[in-house]
């Protein structure tokens, strides 16, 4: 087993563990882009071909696909590890290049697993509202405004 950013990867090369596998790219450097947060185009350039042969590969060969996705949240979990020591791990950057940064790291994060990483909003409703009454309000509140606007329309 070799170590890539202190993930243990197989000593065999992919394409004698899943059959059929091309052999003529670079497996392991798709695996360490993948373990550094780089999104698809960056993993196919690793890989040595194009992100639509990337992406036909990974439908092929699920173990593939598999193994890649997996690398790939580990290295989007690195990101945002990154994120959160990011004022202790840069002392002697400008604030304004800290946010810069930081703002960066946050979009990456947020484009590559929204439902994780993106910025959400609960909206928690802790009362029991009753449509109907409050639909008869309305209703009443409406009826009201307009016999109210009657009169104020046929001035003569």
């Amino acid at each position: 087993m070799s170590e890539t950013n202190g993930i243990a990867l197989p000593s065999v090369p992919l394409p004698q563990l899943i059959p059929g596998l091309p052999t003529q790219y670079n497996y392991s450097a798709a695996i360490e882009a993948a373990l550094n947060g780089k999104g698809y185009r960056e993993i196919a350039i690793a890989l040595g071909t194009t992100r639509e042969y990337l992406k036909e590969l990974r439908s092929k060969y699920v173990p593939f696909n598999d193994i890649l996705s997996r690398a790939r949240a580990l290295g989007l979990e690195e990101l945002f590890d990154d994120i959160r020591y990011i004022v202790e791990d840069n002392t002697g950057m400008d604030h304004r290049q800290l946010k810069v940064k930081f703002e960066a790291h946050k979009y990456v994060l947020a484009c590559s697993d929204p439902r994780k990483y993106g910025e959400r909003m609960n909206i928690e409703i802790t009362e029991h509202v009753d449509l109907k009454a409050s639909l008869a309000q309305a209703k009443e509140r409406v009826l009201k405004q307009i016999v109210q606007a009657e009169p104020q329309a046929e001035p003569k």
